[in-house]
């Protein structure tokens, strides 16, 4: 029988001494029960009275149950600091297995933001402003552009108030950029948000940062409510969209106090993993798991998706980990072309299988594929500053002279070309290569995508003239239908093309590699893989895997010619 341990806070008066009691219940009968959801934090640690003995907590820990506990009744509480033993592995595997029961299970699940700020009543009397305001939105209003003059019409400070400072404070608490976090909000029944003294349900939470995104007000006020937003996503999406490297990917610049919980926090949510048998096991140590995740993935499914995940070797934090192994640990610019499902129709080694050979050192992968080209010119890295609502972090500014810079130079390598390998028009090809599309959404055609490109030309030349100012300056000089034109390249070149470079080959194509490419790197097609993906020569047999790359005319097969020229590719 599954048993997980529920902890009694018993009440007291604000500065007494916290006492609480443990008891051991079923999880298929538990009682009524709220579960917390914090950082531990690194403050020094605090005595608390558990079944009359003390024991230690963290600070944050500690200020979450004096504000928590009733002064004249108890409230039964799970947190994982105190209900797991965190000492005894076998105890932490199994009820890492049983976290989503349990935050499922739960009433309620309690987020403490931690203690009040000077600022943050201030920042939660804003956001019940601003949830009033959504509350009257009608039809055509709910994602119109707000210009500055028009927030005191709605009820809203005007955007030099030090009201939006302290939201955009609470909206970039340490809480948000947790990994454990979005399984246990996104499978509660209930959620209320706490800080301090202040509260409100996370129902609101979501409310004030969508609007915030639908009148672009990031832009206005440089509130950024992309945290809240990418969390409120993951509450609304069904199994179907919870696959394992699509969790992976879009968790992946999340924190976890312990490098394997970058795995185990999300396989709770994870649709997929019994195939994948893989199973919390804290004996093991990080790389070891990113290791036989990465063998389990390729074993059962037959494809290198995964692989897309492996990051810049220059930023790695696990030393010694196999170049073909994606390090979790690692914060990205770029998403997997295989983990998204904008890039579903990628294919280059059509429906083959992969052929890998792990080698007993755990760090050589012999996979088989071919060498169809090789890097001719690369370009700059795609890193500036993307002046579009929902894009912009705190202290981000436009990079006028590399957001002018690079796209002139990406221009230039496409033209030098004259023509394409495939007869598609150049023009016409790179402005598919900037959003990677193997093909066209069904209701666009080769011209609207050229009057696309067009208009988010135009917008460009607004944000070179006004800076800060671009979203307003945006929407007065161009027409509505060019602003949607400008805002799908931005969106769709932002997940195509941000942190990876422009490339042209030996053959005369054109690509997206990775921001480590180089000139001279091999462009290979492994059986089972949805894209091609570059490799390093290093030595006489073997090579250095760099990373997934998008090169038009070669994604759905073409690239694989007879049996006879395959080959084995020694990586390590």
């Amino acid at each position: 029988m599954n048993m997980i341990r529920l902890m009694t806070l018993y009440p007291g008066s604000a500065n007494a001494a916290i006492e609480c009691g443990m008891s051991i219940y079923s999880l298929e009968n538990l009682p009524a029960y709220e579960t917390l959801s914090y950082t531990w934090g690194k403050g020094p640690s605090h005595q608390i009275v558990c079944d009359g003995q003390s024991i230690s907590v963290q600070e944050n820990l500690q200020s979450a149950l004096r504000q928590l506990r009733y002064p004249s009744s108890v409230r039964l509480l799970w947190i994982d600091a105190l209900c797991i033993n965190q000492q005894n592995i076998q105890e932490r595997n199994s009820q890492v297995l049983h976290m989503r029961a349990i935050y499922q299970k739960a009433r309620k699940v309690v987020v403490w933001l931690g203690e009040s700020s000077m600022t943050s009543s201030m920042g939660f009397s804003l956001l019940r402003d601003i949830v009033l305001a959504a509350s009257s939105e009608t039809g055509s209003n709910l994602q119109k552009l707000m210009k500055s003059e028009e927030l005191t019409l709605k009820g809203l400070p005007e955007r030099s108030s030090a009201r939006w400072r302290a939201l955009g404070a609470i909206f970039w608490r340490e809480w948000f950029t947790r990994i454990w976090i979005i399984q246990e909000v996104s499978v509660a029944q209930s959620v209320v948000v706490v800080c301090g003294t202040d509260e409100c349900s996370w129902s609101d939470m979501s409310t004030a940062a969508k609007y915030i995104l639908d009148h672009s007000l990031d832009a206005v006020t440089d509130v950024d409510p992309k945290l809240v937003m990418k969390l409120s996503s993951f509450c609304s999406r069904d199994d179907s969209e919870c696959h394992l490297l699509r969790l992976l990917s879009e968790v992946r610049n999340s924190y976890a106090t312990d490098d394997r919980d970058k795995v185990y926090a999300i396989l709770g949510l994870a649709s997929d993993i019994n195939s994948l048998s893989l199973f919390p096991d804290y004996s093991k140590d990080a790389p070891e798991l990113y290791i036989r995740m990465v063998r389990s993935w390729i074993q059962r499914d037959g494809n290198l998706d995964i692989l897309s995940a492996v990051e810049d070797h220059r930023y790695r934090i696990r030393q010694g980990l196999p170049c073909w192994v994606p390090d979790w640990e690692v914060h990205v610019s770029s998403s997997p072309f295989s983990a998204h499902p904008d890039f579903a129709l990628m294919g280059a080694a059509g429906d083959s299988k992969a052929t890998c050979i792990f080698g007993h050192d755990g760090k050589t992968l012999v996979a088989r594929g071919q060498n169809i080209d090789s890097l001719n010119h690369v370009g700059i890295t795609f890193e500036e500053y993307i002046p579009i609502s929902g894009s912009i972090s705190q202290g981000n500014r436009i990079d006028d002279a590399m957001a002018r810079i690079r796209p002139r130079q990406w221009e230039r390598m496409a033209h030098n070309l004259k023509t394409y390998p495939t007869g598609e028009d150049i023009e016409s090809v790179f402005i598919q290569t900037l959003i990677g599309r193997v093909e066209l959404e069904p209701y666009m055609s080769l011209d609207e995508l050229h009057l696309c490109y067009k208009a988010w030309r135009r917008y460009w030349a607004v944000v070179h003239r006004k800076h800060g100012k671009f979203i307003e300056f945006a929407h007065m000089e161009l027409s509505t239908e060019d602003l949607a034109r400008a805002t799908y390249i931005m969106k769709a070149q932002q997940q195509a093309a941000y942190g990876r470079r422009f490339v042209t080959t030996e053959y005369g194509y054109m690509g997206l590699c990775p921001s480590l490419a180089r000139i001279g790197d091999k462009i290979v097609i492994l059986l089972g893989g949805k894209t091609p993906f570059i490799l390093r020569k290093t030595g006489k047999k073997g090579y250095r895997f760099i990373g997934e790359c998008y090169i038009h005319g070669i994604m759905t097969g073409k690239g694989l010619s007879e049996s006879t020229n395959m080959q084995d590719f020694k990586i390590w």
